[in-house]
């Protein structure tokens, strides 16, 4: 298109770009706005383009401004001068780098004059079509905040394809240390993206030390490379120092409220899972050499059922295996029981004969533990029920409460989430395992390691920091022959090294008390 503005002497006061001038004088300027038209180009590549301005009269064409649509890509100039010559053409450069897919549009404003306090605005439209992939990220940056040591919080970020072909993403890198991990994803990379569609990418932060960490996260795709960066705080409640005397190990009380879902009959979904970690706990008990009684009540009243009130020590884990079983067998068809707060303490309530008959007993670690898989639906509140347990003992660190249940927030398979009970657990430094693992050995041997002193191994409170464990026998540090067991939450001693009868375990840590 050529855009042609002839000056001349006219009776209307129509804007032609001509001052009033006479015969002998005149302004005038053509000006070629075709070659603004700039086609199809792929994103990101530079095109040029030259606007040319003629002066075709015999007065001076003053260039006053130039101005041009920002955030496209475009850009115009500089001018090679202030001014126009008669006859002369001045030409300017405009080059477009388009930064997005699709059909643009922008426009170059030139203000010429022959006077310039009255300058003329000629607008010279600017039109391009670009092609190419276009990654778009729903973060540019992520920051997971403070995480509880040991814990891990999860961030998921979208790649969006808002270009008009096909986006190909070739590699993604994380960068930074062991506590970020990518999550592994069903399709492997390259992933072709089509225009409008996404992909997701997760990030794992498990922090392991009490510091802020950074990472990065990069795409390379044939939109280019594109990084954003990840930060994270590793968060500890506090220290704890625990002390043991090897030899002097306590003795322990363990009362379970069994909800019929672990009793064999119609509703017994995870009775098979208990049965097969029975003899699993009661070794780990024998295994100690510490005097144990445990009880199983099905029964809201707090009433014990079977041959036997307690088992103990003088059973094998044989023998105390079918005495549990023999002791919930009744409660197969008794209806569902879902109040493990009041079951708990109704049978603190009846079997104080056993419980607190004597100072040896009354002095023992009190293990309250419920096997439930639906809520916590108790008309006594969690507080209540802890300090009411704990108003059994003359020290309420002797009373610890834990659960085989369905995880807070939400559950997991049939079961719901026990978050109500769980508030006791965490305020006592109980256990917590999912009722949902297929076998439960490993849960059963953590209950063991949370619940009594100075056994084999050394069980510690709250989610741990291992790097900041240290480790004293008789005040001497200690560097080797032990290591942290993850599973039980406990330190263990390599046999060849476990400390001698009477010496005194100190262990120091810093941790966590809960994962969010």
């Amino acid at each position: 298109m050529i855009w042609t503005l002839i000056l001349g002497c006219i009776e209307t006061e129509l804007d032609t770009g001509e001052t009033q001038v006479p015969e002998d004088r005149v302004f005038a300027y053509v000006i070629t706005a075709d070659q603004l038209t700039f086609g199809d180009q792929p994103v990101d590549e530079r095109v040029e383009r030259e606007l040319r301005i003629q002066n075709t009269g015999n007065l001076p064409v003053l260039f006053i401004d130039m101005e041009y649509t920002q955030g496209i890509g475009l850009e115009a100039g500089p001018a090679p001068g202030p001014i126009i010559q008669p006859g002369n053409t001045m030409a300017i450069p405009v080059t477009w780098v388009p930064t997005a897919t699709g059909d643009l549009i922008g426009e170059v404003t030139l203000k010429l004059a022959e006077d310039p306090t009255v300058p003329e605005t000629i607008l010279v439209p600017a039109t391009l079509s670009s092609q190419g992939p276009e990654l778009s990220l729903s973060s540019e940056s992520y920051d997971f905040g403070e995480i509880p040591v040991g814990c891990s919080s999860e961030f998921s970020l979208t790649l969006s394809n808002t270009g008009n072909t096909e986006l190909i993403v070739d590699t993604i890198s994380l960068f930074g240390g062991s506590s970020y991990v990518m999550e592994d994803h069903p399709d492997p990379l390259p992933w072709a993206i089509a225009p409008f569609n996404s992909q997701e990418v997760t990030v794992r932060y498990s922090p392991q030390a009490n510091s802020t960490e950074t990472s990065s996260l990069s795409f390379d795709s044939n939109d280019g490379q594109h990084v954003i960066s990840i930060a994270g705080f590793g968060q500890v409640d506090g220290a704890n120092t625990l002390t043991w005397v090897v030899g002097e190990r306590s003795r322990s009380t363990f009362v379970f409220h069994a909800n019929e879902c672990v009793i064999a009959g119609n509703y017994g979904t995870y009775s098979q899972q208990l049965e097969d970690s029975l003899p699993t706990f009661y070794q780990a008990l024998l295994d100690n050499a510490s005097p144990f009684r445990v009880a199983f009540i099905w029964n809201r009243d707090g009433m014990g059922t079977g041959n036997v009130s307690y088992i103990d020590e003088s059973y094998t884990a044989a023998q105390a295996t079918a005495e549990t079983l023999e002791m919930i067998t009744a409660g197969a068809n008794a209806g569902d029981n879902d109040a493990s707060y009041d079951t708990l303490l109704a049978a603190l309530r009846e079997n104080g004969d056993w419980l607190f008959e004597d100072d040896d007993w009354k002095d023992s670690k009190l293990n309250l533990v419920a096997l439930n898989r639906d809520q916590e639906q108790s008309a006594t509140a969690g507080t209540v029920g802890v300090s009411t347990a704990q108003s059994y003992k003359d020290d309420p660190d002797n009373v610890i409460f834990h659960a085989i249940a369905g995880p807070p927030p939400s559950g997991c398979g049939t079961a719901e989430s026990f978050a109500g009970f769980k508030t006791a657990v965490d305020a006592t430094g109980g256990t917590f395992s999912s009722i949902c693992e297929p076998n439960w050995d490993s849960s059963m041997e953590k209950l063991v390691a949370g619940s009594v002193a100075g056994a084999e191994y050394f069980a510690l409170n709250g989610t741990v920091l291992t790097s900041s464990i240290t480790v004293k026998v008789d005040q001497v540090k200690i560097t080797s022959g032990w290591s942290f067991n993850s599973s039980l939450n406990a330190v263990v001693f390599d046999q060849d090294v476990y400390p001698g009868r009477g010496s005194e375990v100190e262990i120091y840590y810093l941790k966590s008390d809960a994962c969010g």
